[in-house]
């Protein structure tokens, strides 16, 4: 009976982890709209690689985020007022600067990597 029990919870696992992963994949599609793999091995990268790369690397922000010392600063700065136009100058600064270092690493990843270049022309087409 024991060992039913470890497999149905086993199971119930597996079927949690299948639907966060499916949910994962579908936010990713709306994410990358138009573009989404067009071949088997796309479908493998983008699942299996892109999602767990995703988590990566938000996990990998908030870890960043957390021990900002300008944020700090501002935090401070701010804590008394209900509305700042600071906190919302460096939100929009840090958000600028993230997306700008993102944009940076794709075009010079699809730039200087030909090989790369040719693997998302032909996976990850329109």
């Amino acid at each position: 009976m024991k060992l039913l029990e470890r497999v149905g919870v086993r199971f119930t696992g597996l079927i949690a982890c299948a639907a966060i992963l499916a949910v994962a994949v579908l936010l990713g599609l709306a994410e990358t709209y138009p573009y989404r793999p067009h071949t088997a091995l796309g479908w493998l990268l983008f699942v299996f690689v892109g999602v767990p790369l995703g988590w990566i690397i938000s996990g990998a922000f908030e870890a960043l985020v957390d021990r900002d010392p300008a944020g700090e600063w501002v935090n401070r700065r701010t804590a008394s007022k209900r509305f700042s136009w600071v906190r919302v100058l460096y939100l929009l600064l840090r958000t600028l600067f993230l997306l700008a270092v993102i944009m940076l690493t794709i075009w010079l990843a699809v730039s200087y990597v030909p090989a790369l270049r040719d693997l998302v022309t032909r996976h990850f087409g329109q």
